[in-house]
């Protein structure tokens, strides 16, 4: 069975999820391929392919979800991390890769929007530490700990920025399409 067919933004190849051995795996295909072309197959091994999109013609991001505790954590949670490749299967890179403080987050797979200028370009939501600065100290206000950044993201080195800093209450970025941030939504409290 497969699900989540999607097409490349070309119309040359399009991916779905697919079951491989029992678990789920992103399989791309060719479009108009030859008889005995084989799809390229990235199955799920300790994390579990959970969803993908095609951010440019040529790169999908593929969001994998694996279930483990953190560290000094008695619960299961869990946890998400986002990698991009080309159709092709090549060019394998993990996102956020130069931040270790995201190598397992909720949020680092869902994007707020592509860059149609600049096709290597993504932006992801990313919950962060919301540290505040008063009197050159800085302290944490107990229900405004996290809040919500919006990262820029290259997709061929997987190298992230942060690219607009949210607020405590902030829930969603509205993007342009070519790179200019719209809006913040924030959440009231009413």
């Amino acid at each position: 069975a497969m699900r989540e067919p999607k097409i490349a933004p070309d119309g040359k190849h399009f991916a779905a999820i697919q079951s491989l051995g029992g678990k789920p795996a992103l399989v791309i295909y060719e479009v108009d391929a030859a008889k005995d072309a084989k799809p390229v197959v990235v199955p799920s091994t300790d994390a579990t392919v959970d969803n993908f999109e095609w951010a440019s013609a040529e790169r999908l991001v593929v969001r994998l979800k694996m279930s483990m505790r953190a560290v000094q954590d008695t619960r299961m949670r869990t946890w998400y991390r986002s990698m991009s490749l080309k159709a092709d299967g090549s060019g394998l890179v993990m996102l956020l890769n130069d931040n270790p403080m995201f190598q397992y987050n909720i949020y680092t797979a869902y994007l707020a929007a592509k860059n149609l200028a600049d096709p290597n370009t993504i932006f992801i939501p990313i919950v962060v530490r919301n540290f505040v600065a008063k009197d050159r100290n800085q302290y944490q206000v107990p229900e405004e700990r996290l809040r919500q950044d919006l990262f820029k993201v290259n997709l061929d080195t997987g190298h992230g920025s942060t690219f607009a800093t949210g607020i405590w209450t902030t829930q969603d970025w509205i993007m342009d399409g070519s790179g200019k941030l719209v809006a913040r939504i924030d959440q009231t409290q009413q």
